[in-house]
């Protein structure tokens, strides 16, 4: 019965050392392969497939790192400064939602609501 419990053991010890070590070598990979793609940045030709406005779309199909599908997106960097086909753009890095942008379309909207409300307190009077 000793025998057997110890074998259990060792199975076990054996069996949780090898999913370590196999997280440990995917998780290289994937920074690797991140660093890899961050430095060189996809520019120039068609987006990736999964990329939907400058953004990665495709799910966990895509984001499957091991192995790395090189003709499908996994990071939003890479749906960036590259032609869209899902919508024939070209969208830049941080273009599409800085603080900045989205102010000043706010402000655009309260004018033109505005605008709308004095129109219709004219109509009225």
């Amino acid at each position: 019965m000793f025998n057997f419990i110890l074998l259990l053991f060792v199975l076990l010890y054996f069996f949780t050392s090898l999913m370590y070590m196999l997280y440990r070598l995917n998780n290289e990979y994937y920074k690797s392969k991140y660093n890899q793609l961050y430095q060189n940045k996809f520019k120039g030709g068609d987006c990736p497939s999964g990329c939907k406005e400058g953004v990665c779309h495709k799910g966990l199909s895509c984001r499957d790192y091991f192995p790395y599908n090189e003709e499908c997106c996994s990071f939003d960097f890479e749906c960036n400064n590259c032609n869209d086909t899902f919508d024939n753009k070209m969208y830049k890095e941080h273009e599409t939602s800085t603080p900045d942008n989205i102010n000043e379309l706010i402000k655009k909207q309260n004018e033109y609501i505005n605008n709308i409300n004095k129109e219709i307190e004219k109509q009225n009077n």
